[in-house]
């Protein structure tokens, strides 16, 4: 693939680990939790804070942005990173609040496409190695997650019948906004990227029951949160020679 010709600007120098926080209340939160530090001077349109060795990035939305921002992350140093926002069920299990780790996207969002993904309906794995560390840390700490894939798809008004059960055929149990461009960019750029989501509504009867008032939501983002801010206190996130 041909180099672009237009390229991310100077920024700061960052840790190799960022964790990028897709939603402005669990980026609040986060930033909150962690005592992290803004830094100041960032030339793109996002937030960017670091505590110990761990960079926050947020907030965004979609494939476009979230990649935008991910380029820019990767040409100032990081490395690895933790995806962390919300997601529909696609299938009632896993059900609202509940945590999902995520072992692929499948792609229904434009980015990829210029990232050497050919079609929409691709699956793109994340990170082996950095996404079987989450689950280690996760099951010693004694924290619950589902894993699974997601569907990712650009337009969050266009989520049909139709498009519902032809990803949920596919292997889908999670619809959200970012994680196939996220895998393919990532891999693409030879960064490591993993995802873990909080289930905050359902479409699986075809109809939208959204959660994100109900107190199971709201235990469940704080347990997904936990467990961002456990892994973010962890020297590493994986092997570097691991894929």
């Amino acid at each position: 693939m041909t180099t672009g010709i237009v390229t991310p600007p100077e920024g700061p120098e960052i840790p190799e680990k960022v964790v990028l926080v897709a939603t402005q209340p669990d980026f609040s939160e986060l930033i909150r939790t962690l005592d992290a530090k803004e830094i100041k001077g960032v030339p793109m349109p996002m937030r960017l804070f670091r505590t110990g060795n761990v960079a926050v990035a947020g907030p965004f939305m979609g494939a476009p942005q979230g990649v935008m921002l991910l380029e820019n992350l990767v040409a100032w140093g990081g490395k690895y990173f933790l995806f962390t926002g919300w997601c529909g069920s696609l299938t009632g299990k896993p059900g609202i609040g509940e945590t999902l780790l995520l072992t692929g996207a499948f792609v229904d969002e434009g980015t990829s496409l210029h990232y050497g993904v050919e079609a929409v309906g691709h699956c793109v794995a994340p990170s082996a190695s950095q996404t079987a560390f989450v689950r280690e840390t996760l099951e010693r700490a004694g924290t619950s997650v589902s894993e699974g894939k997601a569907w990712t798809t650009d337009a969050m008004y266009r989520e049909t019948p139709e498009r519902i059960n032809r990803f949920k055929d596919l292997g889908a149990i999670a619809v959200e906004m970012e994680a196939s461009a996220f895998f393919t960019a990532a891999r693409y750029r030879k960064a490591k990227m993993s995802a873990l989501m909080t289930v905050s509504d359902d479409v699986s009867g075809l109809s939208w029951n959204k959660g994100f008032g109900t107190p199971a939501f709201k235990e469940g983002r704080k347990r997904t949160l936990e467990a961002v801010s456990l892994l973010a206190g962890q020297s590493s996130w994986g092997q570097p020679q691991d894929g």
